[in-house]
């Protein structure tokens, strides 16, 4: 099972090389659809928070709230199994740039352009939470 953050990019499907918010912005439903019928999709709670932050609109069907329920016990339980207690985050597919950029993003909401251009031009996170009040 392979979590998925909002700036992990698609490498199946008809949205092949997309990340998980510019398919949020194209077509939520199929997140939806990516939940129920894939076993190697998941959205990870603090994922959703994310995603509902950046979408506030964005509803799961019944049906992948259950399922995403169903893997979230599955994992615990292979990652109890696997004697690994450390953050889901902390994995070769999701670094620190990852996870700036993902808080950049969520933090801005687009108003400060493209985190790469932010930070090539001097931008410092830490400044940014500030001026932000975070």
């Amino acid at each position: 099972m392979k979590s998925y953050y909002l700036n992990t990019k698609f490498k199946f499907g008809k949205f092949k090389g997309k990340t998980l918010r510019e398919i949020l912005r194209i077509q939520p439903s199929y997140i939806d659809w990516c939940i129920v019928n894939l076993d190697h999709f998941y959205l990870s709670n603090q994922t959703m928070n994310r995603i509902w932050g950046f979408k506030p609109d964005f509803t799961l069907s019944p049906g992948a709230q259950d399922m995403l329920l169903q893997k979230e016990n599955n994992m615990k339980t292979e990652r109890d199994e696997e004697g690994i207690y450390d953050d889901p985050c902390d994995n070769d597919s999701y670094d620190e740039y990852d996870w700036e950029t993902e808080e950049f993003d969520f933090l801005t909401d687009g108003q400060y352009g493209d985190y790469d251009d932010f930070r090539e031009s001097g931008g410092d996170m830490d400044y940014l939470r500030d001026v932000l009040g975070y």
